[in-house]
């Protein structure tokens, strides 16, 4: 779907993976989640045949007081776009 979206629009200056985010204390507990979403990710990329530049992943969706996995993916976009980036593809896995 990400090869056929670029084929009609374009593709963007960066590809940003965008995943559901937990608390972190249940990753330390063991939870192997981010390592299954950085995985997808880089599967993904290397089957769209991205370089490390090319792409990178957040986590959205956090809420309360406690910490949860990072990278936050608003801060990360806010980042890309104070850089210079001015056209970011955004998929969010599932």
């Amino acid at each position: 779907s990400i090869r056929r979206y670029w084929e009609q629009h374009g593709r963007g200056q960066k590809l940003m993976f965008s995943f559901h985010g937990i608390p972190q204390r249940l990753a330390e507990a063991g939870d192997p989640y981010p390592q299954r979403c950085a995985a997808s990710a880089q599967a993904i990329a290397h089957a769209l045949g991205l370089g490390k530049d090319d792409w990178q992943m957040g986590y959205q969706s956090r809420f309360g007081r406690e910490r949860w996995l990072q990278p936050y993916a608003d801060p990360s976009l806010w980042a890309l776009a104070e850089s210079g980036v001015k056209q970011i593809d955004v998929v969010c896995p599932g």
